[in-house]
């Protein structure tokens, strides 16, 4: 699949944003995330009715939409905040050579970064760098992708979804209200004053399991009614009702697990980092619309030799359900002072001998599929975007994991050392419940 750039702007506000918020501080919580770019990409089908108007109608309700989300109409200015100049999002448009249908049979993920906009330069250093990036991607059947990149010093998972939805809504219901974003994050959690200790970064967390190994990309789709059967084997009397969640996680983790213990031949535990969504565990919850990064990692070490799914469960439900509505009272009350110290606990405990790390997020119960319609119908996939198969990236027993199009099923995409990915791969177990790289085309109404 070639895909060609044909143009690039810059679409801006479509009103000014006010001199008193020209600079918008990022939050605390902000400041703990990597200074890299993170991507999803939205696939459409052919709509003859809004084909030729399609451009115009994203463009319009982008700069409608960014007047409300302002900062991400800004430059980075610094590690600690944005320019909010007005200067617009990066906006190109694209197009691929084949038919949609052709690339859905067999979607190759390792191309799905031509899909999106290239904000890898910006990785080492963002100082000046769009917030947002989009790019629209037409395919020679006149289906359509949306690629969006956004910036993790700005964003999380749920901003990013929270603002593709105001943007749908705001391009499929012109004239209608628009959603606004909530900006309560920095009042929360005011941002720390000086330079932010780098081992206070959730990179330097994770830096003793950090590799140079080159990394292979798997995605494995669990259907509904495989996430039954793993449910019925991991639960247990202290976890009646497992999520699906925490099933596929638990099965990758152990899948994962026997594969690189017996590829060291010494069988070490290991650490399962999961991020949470803070906003859904505030009393009362934060709205989803609340800007920026409300994600904190919850930790679980798994010393068995032979690892049970429902041990898994009841070790990840346990480090989930810390991160609760009185952790997040506390972090709100002790600022900095409390979540260095946290991070100082977890790093403690990952020092404990030899141990491997397997690193998860979920973009689960996001509501992508049924709030992104710009006006041509729901999506009929969406995906994560990865870096190039066979890279060198420093973490790489990652795990994503994604709503299928029906909402009972996860896609969970799989970053692992090349020779890890290879015996995974033909794991009889994982394969009882998963498939691997599924065409959406052929679970997109199951």
């Amino acid at each position: 699949m070639e895909v060609e750039i044909i143009c690039k702007e810059c679409i801006k506000p479509c009103s000014s944003t006010p001199s008193h918020l020209k600079i918008y501080k990022v939050s605390l919580l902000d400041q703990f995330m990597p200074p890299i770019f993170f991507s999803t990409a939205l696939f459409y089908a052919k709509n003859h009715d809004f084909l030729s108007q399609k451009s115009l109608v994203l463009k319009h309700s982008v700069s409608k939409t960014l007047s409300n989300f302002y900062p991400l109409a800004g430059r980075i200015k610094d590690y600690v905040s944005i320019d909010c100049n007005d200067e617009g999002a990066c906006y190109i448009e694209a197009k691929a050579s084949i038919p949609m249908s052709e690339y859905l049979e067999q979607p190759d993920p390792t191309l799905l970064p031509k899909l999106v906009p290239d904000a890898s330069m910006f990785n080492q250093n963002p100082i000046g760098a769009f917030v947002v990036l989009i790019q629209q991607t037409t395919f020679a059947c006149g289906g359509l992708v949306i690629g969006v990149s956004a910036s993790h010093i700005a964003l999380d998972g749920t901003s990013l979804a929270s603002f593709i939805k105001a943007w749908a809504l705001a391009a499929s219901s012109i004239g209608k209200e628009i959603t606004y974003p909530n900006l309560d994050s920095r009042s929360l959690f005011p941002h720390y004053v000086g330079n932010f200790p780098k081992e206070a970064l959730f990179t330097a967390l994770w830096a003793p399991f950090a590799r140079k190994d080159k990394v292979s990309l798997r995605r494995l789709v669990f259907d509904a009614s495989a996430i039954d059967e793993l449910k019925a084997k991991a639960a247990s009397s202290s976890v009646e009702n497992p999520s699906r969640v925490e099933v596929v996680s638990a099965i990758i983790t152990k899948i994962v697990k026997a594969a690189l213990n017996a590829k060291s031949g010494i069988d070490k535990p290991i650490a399962i980092s999961h991020g949470v969504n803070m906003r859904r565990k505030a009393t009362p919850p934060f709205p989803d619309s609340s800007l920026g990064n409300f994600v904190w990692p919850a930790q679980a070490i798994n010393t068995e030799k032979e690892t049970q799914l429902t041990s898994l469960v009841y070790q990840l439900r346990n480090a989930i359900r810390k991160v609760d509505g009185e952790f997040v009272k506390n972090t709100i009350e002790g600022g900095s002072a409390k979540l260095f110290q946290d991070l100082k606990e977890m790093g403690d405990a990952l020092s404990q001998g030899e141990m491997e790390l397997m690193l998860f997020s979920s973009w689960c119960n996001f509501g992508l599929y049924n709030n992104s319609d710009f006006g041509w119908g729901k999506p009929i996939w969406i995906s994560q975007c990865s870096t190039t198969d066979s890279e060198e990236i420093p973490f790489n027993n990652m795990c994503n994991l994604n709503d299928t199009r029906s909402g009972n099923g996860v896609e969970a995409w799989l970053f692992l050392p090349q020779h890890i990915a290879a015996v995974v791969e033909k794991d009889e177990e994982l394969l009882q419940y998963g498939s691997i790289n599924l065409s959406p085309l052929s679970i997109a109404h199951t």
